[in-house]
């Protein structure tokens, strides 16, 4: 069975595989060998990638992906491809060896990973009221305070959870109503009173358009 090379916690063969750095990669001392089946499996789950020996990168011309199913005459009214049913796309060309890189852990490599938003995530919640770790329940208490101040900013009126003394008093919201008010009862600033029926309204119910 056909042996292949394993690179593992190769910075520089990572950084090619992930596009990062173009090849070659710097040379290293990598000497691990694993049957192809294994190593192909590995590229499969993820976990690693061939190892890029070469890349190009240039434009060719593909099938339109908006006019694909589109009549005749529906394409000649594509906005992507002016009718033509052909656009050009930028392409990548990369040929490979026969050696992997593994892309697993910290050492094993690098991973591929993709952006993410701090948060409270499960882990956080069990080290904190499972297993009682100080500093993972402060990042909780940490984040209920962050998300109090935001409500604040929007209005909300804060209470301190153990004597119930108002913090921030907030804009409370108007009370549900709707009057109606007979002519000449109400007087403006100008000294004008109102020459037919007066109506206010507010809450939430009728005032659709009060800002926060």
């Amino acid at each position: 069975m056909k042996k292949v090379r394993v690179h593992s916690g190769c910075i520089g063969q990572a950084n090619v595989a992930l596009r990062r750095a173009e090849p070659p990669a710097p040379k290293c001392r990598c000497k691990k060998l694993i049957e192809y089946l294994d190593a192909n499996a590995l590229v499969k789950l993820g976990t690693a990638k061939w190892v890029v020996t070469k890349r190009t990168r240039g434009s060719a011309e593909v099938p339109c992906s908006l006019c694909t199913n589109m009549t005749d005459v529906e394409k000649k009214t594509c906005a992507k491809c002016k009718g033509s049913g052909k656009v050009v796309e930028n392409k990548i060309w990369e040929d490979f060896n026969n050696d992997i890189v593994l892309l697993g852990d910290d050492k094993e490599g690098f991973k591929e990973v993709t952006p993410r938003v701090a948060t409270i995530e499960m882990n956080h919640i069990e080290g904190a009221y499972v297993y009682d770790i100080p500093y993972v329940l402060d990042r909780i208490k940490e984040y209920a305070s962050m998300i109090q101040e935001q409500l604040a900013e929007f209005g909300a009126e804060l209470k301190d959870g153990q004597t119930g003394d108002v913090v921030e008093p907030g804009r409370p919201e108007p009370k549900n109503e709707r009057k109606s008010y007979p002519p000449g009862s109400i007087t403006f600033s100008d000294g004008s009173k109102n020459k037919t029926w007066w109506h206010t309204a507010e809450g939430r119910n009728y005032d659709y358009g009060r800002a926060l």
